[in-house]
């Protein structure tokens, strides 16, 4: 019975440090998937429209709808002193665009888009101009199969309403000098919370190759070689397959290694 309710205890104690292993990666992923990533939007389309004097800024209109990586609409208003707005007269010469986004792109007949908009920047002359409004939807993805699943998360990334668990961080080692039993447990305790991250990144990626090879499977089943779109989604699904495949496979290393590590530590 004794033997029993050891096992028991040390079977809790692992789905525990289980359960914690899946709760940091699952914060690991909301923290990268709310990262902010800011490049420049060069072929944005920047129009101005009235002139409000008394508060001195423009109706804004900033868009780059066509474009494939991170297409855009927005619509609010920038602020332009007067001096300025009278010279500029309602054009806008020399206004530069910079989008921000979180780091959670909608996939797209394999391809990968950014529409988690978070923040349209304006500058002239190497100037900040203040910008207010919000941006809309994309129509031509809104009916893709998994656009709303997807558009659900980003909104919940975006607004903050999810976010990283303080309570899912792993609590620290003492900080009392440590033993040898106590530097053995940890490390067995890290080596399994990494082989945990580790295997759900693998697992991702072998789900990753699984959409890709769906993909690639709907293509071939339609083949039209020689076409350039259809190309050009081949090749893009076949790379995919192969990027997801080979990530999965070193992550999938990774994790396996980490694991032994941690069943090495029972032996000492």
């Amino acid at each position: 019975m004794r033997q029993v309710a050891e096992f028991q205890r040390k079977h809790k104690n692992y789905e525990r440090k289980l359960d914690s292993s899946v709760a940091v990666l699952g914060n690991n992923i909301v923290i990268a998937q709310s990262t902010i990533i800011s490049e420049p939007s060069l072929g944005a389309t920047i129009e101005l429209g009235p002139y409000d004097a008394d508060r001195e800024h423009f109706e804004l209109t900033a868009q780059d709808t066509a474009s494939e990586k991170s297409p855009f609409y927005f619509k609010g208003s920038v602020g332009i002193p007067r001096d300025t707005a009278k010279i500029i007269n309602r054009a806008a010469p020399g206004i530069i665009a910079n989008l921000q986004f979180i780091n959670y792109p909608f996939k797209a007949d394999s391809v990968y888009v950014n529409l988690a908009m978070s923040r349209l920047s304006l500058s002239r002359n190497g100037l900040d101009l203040k910008v207010e409004g919000s941006f809309s939807e994309i129509e031509r993805y809104k009916s893709i199969e998994g656009y709303g699943a997807w558009k659900l998360r980003a909104d919940s990334l975006l607004s903050g309403s999810l976010k990283p668990k303080a309570d899912a961080v792993p609590a620290p080692p003492p900080s009392t000098p440590a033993t040898a039993t106590n530097w053995l447990k940890w490390t067995r305790i890290a080596a399994f919370a990494a082989a945990a991250v580790f295997g759900g990144v693998a697992v991702y990626k072998h789900l990753e190759a699984q959409d890709s090879n769906s993909d690639l499977d709907k293509l071939q089943n339609n083949p039209d070689p020689g076409n350039e779109v259809w190309d050009n989604k081949y090749d893009k699904a076949y790379d995919s397959v192969k990027d997801s495949e080979s990530q999965r496979n070193i992550f999938g290393g990774i994790a396996g290694a980490f694991a032994v590590g941690g069943i090495v530590t029972f032996f000492f």
